[in-house]
């Protein structure tokens, strides 16, 4: 049994394939003029695969030696991957064809080394052509009202917080997400200007516009959860943004594993203090 679930949890990998749908594929798919009905019927398939790889997990750590659940997992789980094959093969590529063009294609290959690829040898990544932005100049200095900074040590500064941060505009797009090495949930620069609500699965989908419009009508502020994911305990944070004047101006996600942490007991001083 034990080596029965060692080699379908070998599948695994192909999570690689359906986070570049899910945060470079879906959402150059969507700038392309109308949300397409199979995007959401995709991600809901993709969220039941990872259900059932998580149950056949949890049975291999059991050590069960007979387990019918199992067996009917394993079914459920191969049923929605050639469901998956069907449905990209027939429907989410020739629509892509269609509406793509090659430079778009390059883009997203390029995008893919970023999350990593599923059952083949890396590809080599292509040499794309650097385009200079002239109208930005990183030596300028920001005022930040408590201080001043060139706009390189920010993005250095904003990269080291040990923080996933994302910010959402007024309008609910995805206007910038940090880059710390470690990131906790996977981005990609497809999802710069997407609406915040395609950027998570569908069941998650309503639990988003409340919070949104609870901070756009001013009945909250913050919203906490904490969750368990990737063998890490992780705490996601929203927070409203508003100006001095009260007005709604965006939203502020931030994750952050708190693994360790929820492990800290007593006080641990500074070095200089411990020496003294």
């Amino acid at each position: 049994m034990d080596f029965l679930c060692d080699k379908i949890l070998k599948l695994k990998d192909m999570e690689n394939h359906y986070l570049k749908k899910e945060n470079i594929f879906f959402p150059y798919l969507e700038k392309k003029g109308g949300h397409l009905n199979c995007i959401p019927v995709m991600w809901s398939i993709h969220d039941d695969i990872r259900i059932a790889f998580k149950i056949i997990k949890g049975i291999r750590v059991k050590g069960e030696k007979e387990s019918g659940e199992l067996f009917s997992v394993i079914g459920e789980l191969f049923f929605s991957m050639y469901a998956m094959i069907f449905r990209e093969e027939l429907i989410l590529y020739p629509a892509a064809i269609e509406v793509f063009e090659e430079y778009e294609w390059e883009n997203m290959y390029n995008e893919s080394f970023d999350i990593g690829f599923s059952f083949i040898i890396p590809p080599l990544k292509r040499k794309m052509r650097k385009v200079t932005d002239r109208g930005t100049d990183e030596s300028e200095l920001i005022d930040l009202g408590t201080g001043k900074m060139d706009i390189h040590s920010l993005k250095l500064m904003l990269n080291h917080l040990p923080v996933d941060i994302t910010f959402v505009d007024k309008n609910d797009r995805v206007v910038y997400f940090s880059s710390p090495e470690g990131r906790i949930f996977t981005r990609s620069k497809s999802i710069i200007g997407r609406e915040v609500k395609n950027c998570h699965p569908p069941k998650s989908v309503k639990s988003v516009e409340k919070i949104l419009k609870s901070f756009k009508n001013g009945s909250s502020t913050k919203e906490s959860f904490r969750i368990n994911y990737d063998n890490k305990y992780i705490l996601i944070e929203y927070f409203a943004i508003r100006d001095s004047d009260g007005n709604y101006n965006g939203t502020l996600e931030v994750s952050m594993d708190i693994t360790e942490i929820n492990k800290l007991k007593g006080e641990k001083r500074l070095l200089a203090d411990a020496d003294s």
